[in-house]
């Protein structure tokens, strides 16, 4: 269990995490969501003895896993994003595509259907914003291919290390990048700056909004293939734009269940909360495992504050 996404109402921490079975281990591993909930954030209890969403046998674009869930909670309603799996999940080259469910109690949902909008791109990290900016739904997203057609990324080439865009829709089913102009500083966001990033950056949990901006936690790659935790500051109306950014790693892997597992050296933060001033961040470890840290909130903005961001 691993990869969890995490939002907190009605006095409990809600928490939805990627499992795996022994039975689904290679070659199949197959993943499925299961749910948890805790009244301090720290001790969870699961509910249920199975999963609460599975892979759609009848629906084609995830029938094979879903991954990777993240929860955000606009205008009232749940929404999750999740990776939706339509091949094998091992299969070599295969491309991950996300999709949209909504959920009223994190036991039963409804499909939206895929974000990806098209089918040879590989994007697998979407984190809705809990507001709509001008009317329209902006999200968060990682694409890693480009195609002859380069209607998505068309600026993008494809030695670029993967970084974190800017999407948006006017009704969470067509999704676009091309801003107005066909500026693409406009929507670039986070591009890998630091060695720890060098591969690629990835979104984490939805964006908090705060006071200083919007609080954006993400992972970055570096070529030792080990996974790191990220922070910056999106500004609060213009979320395009990065306002300060940790030069370093707040999350790294460390202890001995992040270094060894799955996954080696790999600390993947995609859920956070914030509770009575404190900022509850949610990772998975090594690709098997559930973790959690915790930090001050002001002292997180204090010191991304003494790191505006640099241009380029």
């Amino acid at each position: 269990m691993f990869n969890p996404g995490v939002t907190h109402r009605d006095g409990l921490f809600h928490l939805l995490y990627r499992a795996v079975s022994a039975d689904d281990r290679p070659p199949e591993y197959v993943s499925r969501l299961g749910y948890a909930t805790s009244a301090d954030g720290i001790e969870f209890t699961r509910q249920g003895a199975g999963p609460v969403f599975e892979p759609g046998p009848d629906v084609p674009y995830d029938r094979h896993g879903v991954e990777d869930p993240r929860i955000t909670v606009l205008d009232g309603t749940v929404y999750v994003t999740y990776v939706a799996i339509d091949v094998p999940a091992l299969t070599r080259s295969k491309l991950s595509r996300t999709a949209l469910a909504v959920t009223t109690d994190f036991t039963s949902f409804e499909r939206l259907g895929l974000l990806t909008p098209l089918p040879d791109i590989d994007d697998r990290d979407w984190a809705l914003f809990p507001q709509r900016f001008d009317g329209r739904y902006v999200m968060l997203t990682r694409p890693q291919s480009v195609n002859d057609r380069l209607e998505y990324v068309k600026w993008r080439t494809t030695d670029e290390p993967a970084g974190i865009w800017l999407a948006t829709s006017p009704s969470l089913t067509r999704w676009v990048m091309d801003p107005a102009g066909g500026n693409p500083e406009e929507v670039r966001g986070l591009a890998p700056q630091q060695p720890w990033e060098g591969v690629k950056t990835g979104i984490g949990p939805p964006p908090i909004e705060t006071d200083d901006g919007w609080l954006a936690i993400y992972h970055g790659k570096d070529r030792d293939n080990a996974y790191y935790g990220g922070l910056a500051l999106l500004d609060r109306d213009e979320p395009s734009r990065v306002v300060a950014r940790l030069p370093e790693p707040f999350l790294r892997p460390e202890l001995p269940w992040e270094r060894r597992g799955d996954l080696d050296d790999c600390v993947y933060p995609s859920g956070a909360v914030v509770k009575d001033g404190t900022l509850f961040v949610y990772y998975g470890a090594t690709d098997d495992k559930c973790g959690v840290t915790t930090a001050p909130l002001d002292g997180v903005l204090k010191e991304l504050r003494r790191h505006p961001a640099r241009s380029g």
